[in-house]
């Protein structure tokens, strides 16, 4: 793993770790899976590994264990206005900014 990937998913585990969001997501290539995971392991959060395309994964990072279920349930392509409030309240987004993008979009 690279010091970019490494300070960000550091960046990430921080966030999540202090509360900042209940959930961070990045695409990490998974050549990296192991020094990730050994990195992750470290931290004690959890976290969750999607296929994305050859070579890559979605990483999602939290604290909570319930968040893997609330994972399991968000479309692919978030589409209504309820899909992206969710997701952005998931990112730590306050309410202004997702009722912002929901308006700039049309959604709402």
């Amino acid at each position: 793993m690279n010091d970019h990937v490494y300070v960000a998913l550091s960046e990430h585990c921080e966030m999540v770790a202090r509360g900042c969001k209940p959930l961070s997501l990045m695409p990490v290539m998974t050549k990296n899976k192991t020094a990730i995971l050994a990195f992750l392991n470290s931290t004690g959060l959890s976290y969750k590994l999607d296929d994305l395309a050859e070579g890559w994964a979605t990483l999602y990072v939290y604290k909570h264990p319930l968040i893997e279920k609330i994972i399991d349930m968000l479309p692919d392509e978030p589409k209504t206005a309820l899909d992206h409030t969710v997701l952005g309240f998931l990112l730590g987004y306050d309410i202004n900014s997702i009722l912002d993008f929901l308006t700039l979009h049309k959604l709402v």
